[in-house]
């Protein structure tokens, strides 16, 4: 026997053993069992293993599936090699009490909340405009779609985040609030009486993709897939709220993807500060707007997420750097079941970029999500310490003076 052939042989037998155990049973009864299971990438591209092991989503390469501990046993005995899939959380401040457990508010307590007012370097706002013709899609844990502020715009619902199926669609119910609460600083039209809450563009529309779930844990084949559906489905802009401490091919595909086809990407910067080289994934991603969270006095949250800036090459998106800075500390937005909620964290600051970007957003240019993302660079005012640093990158956007 020559040595390829030794070891091919255990491999086969592996292999057999493994189908004799599944093909007495139903491929749906295999396939159910793994439903509460934890999520792996199955590297085969076999429509047998797709079917046993109940395929969630498939790729190139092979598929994902949440899996039983039998299913995992029989997928390591037939020499699959199951890999567990990356998770990521939503990015509120778990350091400030009021963020984990806000109280709704059942009216807002300003129009245009301070952030807002900040950034487009107007105190005076009473309302807002802009927006018209963009489409911002925002991966999150859903919406409260019947929001007065947001029903009239918000285009799309789906749901990547069920348990049981891959894709439900027309549905992104938020039982969290953080979702609605990201939803409402990009785009909250105050509302039909105009006495609600405004956004920074509120007549973008707003695509919703329930990317995590009510406890805000987010799958990275989940958000891979909807990132690409969004893009497809000709959004412009794609905000994230997300992040974890490691990386996911997944998503730096899905992000290669959104860039190639003009669109682009806001990330929160995470909630890791004030240590530096903290940002979370995706945000180290050069090719995302990685955002970082500053107060209403213009001084870098103590939470926020530190990048890579001091020692990498200043004024250009480095992996690792953080690029932007905007309000993310004590920012009222709107909440789950019609009201309004304080809340801190990167998440709160990426959609003040993704709504300014909405605003401004460059679609004569002939590479759109470039020329805007230039334009917020050019628009940028430094923050303390001076030049490109870690907390702040660039500085916060603003609008000129009226």
């Amino acid at each position: 026997m020559n040595v390829a052939s030794a070891i091919l042989k255990p491999r086969i037998i592996a292999a057999f053993i493994a189908f004799s155990m599944v093909a007495g049973m139903p491929a749906s009864a295999l396939a159910v069992s793994g439903t509460s299971g934890d999520r792996y990438f199955i590297p085969s591209t076999r429509a047998f293993w797709r079917n046993t092991m109940g395929a969630r989503h498939v790729f190139e390469d092979g598929f994902t599936a949440d899996l039983s501990d039998f299913q995992l046993r029989v997928a390591k005995f037939a020499g699959l090699r199951p890999i567990p899939v990356k998770k990521f959380n939503i990015l509120e401040d778990a350091l400030v009490k009021e963020s984990v457990s806000p109280t709704p508010l059942t009216t807002p307590s300003v129009s245009v909340p301070w952030g807002v007012r900040m950034m487009l370097n107007d105190e005076s706002l009473k309302h807002t405009s802009g927006g018209a013709g963009v489409t911002v899609a925002l991966l999150d844990t859903g919406v409260d779609r019947e929001h007065p502020d947001l029903k009239s715009h918000i285009t799309t619902c789906d749901d990547f985040a069920d348990p049981e199926r891959s894709l439900v669609e027309d549905s992104c119910a938020d039982l969290n609030g953080h979702g609605t609460h990201m939803a409402g600083i990009i785009g909250a039209d105050g509302g039909p009486t105009g006495d609600g809450l405004y956004g920074f563009a509120p007549q973008a529309s707003i695509s919703v993709y329930r990317t995590c779930n009510n406890a805000g844990t987010c799958l990275s084949d989940d958000i891979a897939v909807a990132m690409r559906t969004a893009v497809d489905r000709g959004a412009n802009i794609i905000v994230l709220g997300l992040g974890g401490e490691s990386e996911s091919s997944f998503v730096n595909d899905a992000i290669a993807y959104a860039k190639d086809k003009n669109v682009l990407v806001v990330v929160a910067a995470g909630n890791d500060g004030p240590y530096d080289d903290s940002l979370d994934w995706p945000a180290r991603n050069s090719s995302v707007i990685a955002v970082g969270a500053i107060d209403n006095e213009k001084v870098a949250a103590e939470f926020s997420s530190r990048g890579t800036n001091r020692t990498s090459k200043a004024y250009q998106p480095n992996d690792g750097d953080i690029e932007l800075a905007a309000p993310g500390v004590n920012i009222e937005s709107t909440f789950r079941d019609g009201g309004y909620a304080i809340l801190s964290g990167t998440s709160m600051a990426a959609p003040h970029i993704a709504g300014l970007a909405a605003r401004l957003w460059q679609k004569d240019a002939a590479h759109p999500a470039q020329a805007t993302r230039f334009l917020l660079h050019e628009m940028a005012h430094d923050i303390a310490p001076a030049g490109d640093d870690g907390a702040t990158g660039w500085g916060m956007p603003v609008m000129a003076a009226h």
